[in-house]
């Protein structure tokens, strides 16, 4: 879960935390939790490492959003993991799902 953009926040200031749908009664005592709440959402697929990520994000931002009329939501942009480093150690199998919150 990303609170910033990270086209317009520079990396070492955006703020991510992660999500979960199950939450154990140990860990909700050590972490702060929030809930995120339905709506809409655009999902985007990366495929390969994260070094280029921003440029999925960029096709959405200059592309999709602009040229569709979309109207980005409140809610924070939500990265899922398909295919990642626990999973396959080669980056260019990696799958991320990037789930853009729509108004």
């Amino acid at each position: 879960v990303i609170a910033d953009q990270p086209l317009i926040t520079p990396k070492q200031h955006c703020i991510y935390g992660f999500a979960m749908d199950k939450i154990a009664d140990s860990i909700k005592n050590d972490f702060g939790t929030k809930d995120i709440f339905g709506g809409y959402y655009f999902k985007f697929t990366h495929f390969g490492g994260y070094d280029d990520i921003e440029e999925t994000y960029k096709k959405f931002y200059k592309h999709w959003l602009i040229n569709d009329g979309l109207e980005l939501g409140d809610s924070p942009v939500i990265e899922q993991y398909v295919v990642s480093k626990k999973d396959n150690n080669n980056i260019t199998d990696f799958i991320t799902e990037i789930s853009f919150p729509l108004a």
